[in-house]
């Protein structure tokens, strides 16, 4: 009770326009109850990796883009476009909330489904924690996966890059143990782009 009151407040002292932190030297603001989720040097190898190989305007998937933290250093590293893939529920309002505190909302396009070897609906499972970590399409009982699921529609990449037309520069993949699929499902867009 005391945390949501003190989050509540930290809301309203910040007019909702999240709180300024710093991850692996990238300036982000994040809504005021995640202020403190991620550590300074999160996934530091990745922030590096795609620095590395950013270019200006490219167009990244962010497949399994949780509160949406590489969605957002995406598209402000690269000014370009970022297409945001979050299946799980719980987890679509703080990428929404994220993206907008972070003014990138025109560049960063959230779709909510999941993404695998191929297009059409899937039971996606819910991790026994609360905020739901883990969530995957693959069950799996020694990852803590319940039976709780429910159904999420699912796209691949070579079916989403054919109906927006795009071409895609940088592809990060989390998808809880789905990779795999992800790339079977991209295998023309890897063939003909060679994305990072």
């Amino acid at each position: 009770m005391i945390k949501k009151i003190y989050y509540t407040l930290l809301d309203l002292i910040t007019f909702g326009k999240g709180i300024p932190v710093v991850i692996n030297n990238f300036k982000v603001r994040l809504p005021a109850r995640y202020y403190k989720y991620f550590p300074k040097n999160y996934e530091e190898e990745n922030f590096t990796f795609f620095k590395e190989h950013c270019k200006p305007g490219m167009t990244t998937l962010d497949i399994g883009a949780h509160f949406g933290l590489f969605a957002v250093f995406f598209q402000k590293t690269s000014n370009g476009v970022v297409y945001a893939f979050e299946p799980t529920k719980e987890t679509l309002k703080v990428l929404k909330e994220n993206i907008a505190i972070n003014k990138c909302q025109d560049k960063v396009h959230v779709e909510e489904m999941a993404v695998d070897k191929e297009a059409g609906s899937a039971n996606f499972f819910i991790h026994q924690t609360v905020g739901g970590r883990g969530n995957t399409l693959v069950q799996n009982a020694k990852l803590g996966m319940t039976s709780s699921s429910y159904v999420v529609k699912v796209t691949s990449v070579d079916l989403f890059v054919r109906e927006k037309g795009i071409e895609v520069d940088c592809i990060k993949i989390d998808a809880e143990g789905a990779e795999l699929g992800v790339l079977k499902g991209a295998a023309e867009t890897i063939k003909k782009r060679k994305p990072v």
